[in-house]
């Protein structure tokens, strides 16, 4: 092995020829088991006589060796000698410098590997050697010591539990960074700027989850913060940038200067306000008194200079909207700002609202992206004009009294200025103060705002905007019917708005139908506006598969859901044609979006989209609950799209498509033979990658057992292939106890819905919850959860019920009987829901069944004990009955107190202002996050840790037709005539209470069989 011969060979593997590719890997792999390969590696990517392509090449396989082999332990994988990372550990940083940066990129991944695995403990040489860089008098040596010491924050700066070799390194190796930031700040280079950056960028890396002590000593925090502020104020004259503001927005200045802000923004919104985090709150009252004030009133200059036309970059932009809006809350921070409100929203907040030529050019050249970049939130996330809106609202809700009224007259007086705007200036004008009355929208509606009552009226004047000779103000007219749907409006008004949206959705403009579209949403609150649009809904329907096929966003799929829900009667004989043509753009979205080579954004967009053009189609098989010819037909139409997804195993699809094939199923309560046909799909897409779903699985899953049991139980290959997903989802250790609870339900589901044809499982069931029962502590998880132990526990139950001579005879087999009654009674009060209750007591009341000379042993010495579980479980039947009516009942409330708390102000809501200039303190948090908690929980049917199963409200078993009074009448009857030895064991020891309470038992079933007998006399 020598340098030249290996060169070769990485030279080889850029060759069209695929065999040629072949051979070269398998080359490679025979000289991995060679001692010093991977020097050898090291050295031709630094060797300048090699061609760049080979080195590259060799780059990449060097990160991926170091990736697979630094720290492999497996025995079909060779890893790395020790000697061989003795050398890389040795001359790595130093190969950094030898190298472009197209090589350095791949070399910097190399070490961020080596660091995870081997420092501080096996690489001390580590640190030594980035003090020497960062000593150093060259800007080589500290540009590559600062590389790798980015790999160093990057690794551990959300390592909240192994936080002291980073501060070693931030007190230790910071002040090296700060002398090198310093000087190069004297500097106008662009490589000073870009050392700066990199410098900025790690501080602020280290200060993501806490600001350690070291860094908050004025010693530190002093130097820094001015270092900060005079990058913040360093000039960079626009002569100097890029004509293209593209090119200026990169410009290695403007983002040195990004992260400056950047920096002082996360040590003032997180550390230094009064609102910071209780740990920091005495560092804060000093940074807010003698920092926060400094910064402001540099950044207040620099928002002066883009007053005067000075170019300043959209993301420095947003960061100076985002200190102005944390500002707003200390009193200290205020008192410099109150004087200057008017102006930053004259100058500051209303250019960055107002459509401009920019947008306009954007629009005329690719309506379908300015679409994307107007109405998807996420893309606006980061912008300046989001950071701006933020300011505004904050303002007018911390600090009405000297902001509310103020603003919105400022407001209106640029609106009546341009009432009729005749030019585009004005046109501008009006939108950017349309803009912002649109985000003070919900303040303006709440309880005590003093001009809720105003605009109705106001929104009124506007509306001849439908008909502007310019779109973008279509566009906003229709946004603000949007922002102002909770304006209660009358039957006249909403069908004007109803006018002049439909009047939009005809304009030739792309956005202007997008924006009536969204605006369409808000207006089917309305009675009127259902009634009035009704007759039109095919119509309106297929202009909306038009636009979707246009845009390819998930933006209009939910006015599309909403319109299925409530037009269900009226679309349902479309509703064959609708879905073919969202079956014939969905496959297409996701053939583009899949191809090899697609654009990221693009095909991300796309399958955005795919998943809203699903729900839709979920929401239409839904709605077509009644009607189950159209619901054949729906299958067949739609299979081509289930079975495409899951044969592709388009992972980010299968929540979508497996809640359409459970819709299917659930609606008709059978499994056709359509459906039954994805069977063996779900199955091995299961098993090959998608485990992780099983969540998402398990509905499809249990509806082709419990509404498909026809076929299922007189098909061995099904079953066989549902018992081998049980057993991974009991054994596989790439799921947790939680989503085991789903295993145990399939096993509980076979034996409910296949009464007497799956006796050959029934022991391997036994087998796999046995286990999880007799050692409830995981390696992992400590100690299991009781919900889990819980359905452990059930399997074992349902075995009994569906046979139990069978499941007797095998815990008899393994020596479990004694163990498994005694460890069920003495857990009766943890079965706390009615489908416990009701599992346990048949399984009790089929054991009774048994002849008595049939029963095990350890079982009969117990017997009286089944009569005692039986009474408690009687005893708190109607207890779990109602508290499972209680859920039901709350279920709605829960739910829209949810939707409100998450959708924001309530327009109810009252402002509540300090008095003064005295510090707001934000206290509304904790109910948020307590209630997000809940609702997390809820999303798995189980609170907190899983401790305790919850009632699942729409969870149907053959359970749930069987009236358990009745059945244990006719059970005791039957024994107390015909096996007086059991019925004589089970009351020997009963008291005249408990005596009494099995009267009770009995009465109520008498009352049960009068009831049933009425019902079907009388049949609903």
């Amino acid at each position: 092995m020598d340098k030249n011969s290996l060169s070769q060979l990485f030279n080889a593997t850029l060759s069209q020829d695929q065999n040629i590719r072949m051979k070269v890997e398998l080359a490679l792999k025979d000289y991995e088991k060679q001692e010093n390969f991977m020097n050898v590696v090291l050295t031709i990517i630094c060797s300048e006589d090699v061609d760049m392509g080979t080195r590259h090449a060799a780059a990449i396989y060097f990160k991926n060796r170091i990736r697979k082999g630094w720290n492999n332990n497996s025995t079909n994988f060779i890893g790395i000698s020790e000697n061989d990372k003795e050398f890389i550990k040795l001359n790595i940083i130093e190969a950094l410098s030898k190298v472009p940066q197209v090589i350095r990129t791949q070399l910097t991944s190399s070490i961020n590997i080596v660091i995870c695995n081997d420092w501080p403990e096996k690489w001390p040489q580590l640190v030594p050697s980035l003090t020497a860089l960062l000593s150093s008098t060259e800007y080589q040596h500290n540009y590559i010591g600062v590389l790798v010491l980015n790999e160093i924050v990057r690794i551990y700066q959300f390592k909240k539990d192994e936080r002291e070799p980073l501060i070693q390194v931030v007190e230790h190796i910071y002040p090296l960074t700060l002398k090198i930031a310093q000087n190069a700040a004297n500097t106008d280079t662009l490589e000073a700027a870009e050392i700066i950056k990199l410098i900025f960028k790690i501080y602020s890396s280290s200060i993501q989850c806490d600001f350690f002590p070291c860094l908050q000593n004025e010693a530190s925090l002093v130097p820094w913060g001015t270092l900060f502020l005079q990058i913040v104020e360093k000039d960079i004259p626009d002569e100097v940038l890029p004509q293209m503001k593209e090119e200026r927005e990169k410009y290695q200045w403007w983002k040195a200067k990004k992260w400056a802000y950047k920096c002082l923004n996360r040590i003032f919104s997180r550390y230094g306000s009064p609102n910071s985090l209780k740990e920091y709150r005495q560092f804060a009252e000093g940074f807010t008194q003698n920092f926060a004030p400094i910064i402001l009133k540099s950044y207040l200059k620099q928002t002066e200079l883009l007053v005067n036309g000075r170019f300043i970059s959209s993301w420095v932009l947003h960061l100076i909207g985002d200190f102005y809006t944390e500002c707003v809350k200390p009193k200290v921070t205020w008192q410099i700002l109150k004087p200057q409100v008017e102006a930053l929203t004259k100058y500051f907040i209303f250019p960055l609202m107002c459509f401009n030529a920019e947008e306009q050019e954007l629009w005329e050249e690719d309506p379908v992206e300015y679409v994307r970049k107007r109405f998807d939130p996420m893309d606006d996330f980061k912008s300046p004009v989001a950071s701006a809106a933020a300011f505004l609202v904050t303002l007018v809700k911390d600090r009405r009294s000297r902001t509310f009224m103020p603003i919105l007259e400022f407001i209106n007086s640029i609106i009546e200025t341009n009432k009729q705007p005749q030019d585009m200036n004005a046109a501008y004008q009006k939108d950017g103060a349309l803009a912002m009355i649109g985000i003070l929208s919900d303040l303006t509606l709440r309880k005590n705002s003093p001009v809720k009552d105003q605009m109705g009226s106001f929104l009124i004047n506007l509306f001849d905007d439908f008909n502007s000779q310019f779109p973008f103000l279509r566009v906003r007219i229709c946004e603000l019917i949007t922002k102002f749907e909770d304006l209660e409006l009358n039957d006249e008004v909403s069908k004007l708005s109803l006018q002049g949206v439909m009047n939009c959705m005809q304009n030739e403009e792309l956005p202007v139908k997008i924006a009536s579209c969204l605006a369409l949403s808000s207006l089917l609150q309305y009675e009127s506006v259902q009634a009035e649009i009704g007759p039109h809904i095919g119509v309106i329907m297929q202009e909306l598969l038009k636009l979707l096929n246009e845009i390819d966003m998930d933006t209009l799929t939910p006015l599309m859901n909403r319109m299925v829900e409530l037009f269900a009667d009226q679309l349902a004989p479309y509703a064959t044609q609708l879905c073919e043509q969202l079956r014939d753009t969905l496959l297409r979205m996701i053939g583009e979006a899949t191809v090899e080579n697609a654009d990221e954004d693009a095909a991300g967009n796309k399958i955005m989209a795919s998943m809203g053009i699903l729900k839709t189609i979920s929401t239409v098989v839904l709605a077509m609950e009644a009607s189950p010819n159209i619901l054949a037909q729906l299958e067949v139409t739609l299979y081509p799209v289930i079975h495409y997804i899951l044969e592709k195993q388009i992972i980010d699809l299968y929540d979508d498509i497996l809640e359409i094939i459970d819709g299917f199923t659930y609606c008709q309560k059978k499994v056709s033979e359509v459906i039954w046909s994805t069977f063996d799909l779900i199955y091995k897409t299961f098993m090959d990658d998608a485990i992780d779903y099983i969540r998402e699985m398990f509905p499809c899953l249990d509806n082709f057992i419990s509404f498909g049991s026809d076929v299922f139980n007189a098909n061995k290959d099904y079953q066989n292939k549902m018992f081998e997903i049980i057993k991974t989802i009991m054994e596989t250790d790439a799921l947790d106890s939680t989503e085991r609870i789903y295993g145990c339900q399939l096993m509980e589901s076979m034996m409910l819905n296949c009464r007497g044809v799956i006796d050959n499982y029934i022991p391997e069931f036994i087998t796999l919850s046995h286990k999880y029962i007799e050692t409830p502590v995981d390696e992992d998880e400590g100690s299991l959860p009781a919900g889990f132990i819980i359905t452990c526990f059930e399997v074992i139950i349902n075995a009994i019920y569906y046979n139990p001579l069978l499941s007797l005879s095998f815990l008899e087999h393994i020596n479990y009987t004694s163990t498994f009654f005694t460890k069920w009674f003495g857990a009766l009060d943890k079965f706390k829901r009615v489908h416990d209750k009701k599992l346990c007591i048949v399984a009790l009341l089929t054991l009774l069944d048994i002849p008595f000379e049939n029963i095990p042993k350890p079982l009969q010495d117990g017997w009286s004990q089944i009569m005692f579980a039986l009474i408690n479980l009687f005893q708190t039947y109607p207890k779990a009955v109602e508290e499972r009516k209680k859920l039901e009942d709350d279920e709605e409330n829960y739910e829209d107190a949810y939707e409100k708390l998450l959708n924001g102000d309530d327009e109810n809501e009252e402002y509540v202002e300090v008095e003064g200039d005295e510090n707001v303190i934000d206290g509304d948090g904790e109910d948020y996050l307590q209630l997000l908690a809940e609702a997390a929980a809820n999303e798995f049917g189980l609170y907190d840790t899983f401790e305790e199963l919850e009632e699942e409200l729409y969870f149907q078993t053959p359970l749930d037709n069987i009236d358990i009074y009745i059945k244990f009448q006719d059970i005791f009857q039957f024994i107390s005539q015909n096996q007086v030895q059991s019925y004589g064991l089970l009351t020997q020891s009963l008291n005249p209470e408990q005596q009494a309470f099995l009267n009770n038992v009995m009465e109520i079933a008498n009352q049960n069989r009068i009831q049933q007998s009425q019902n079907m006399a009388n049949p609903q």
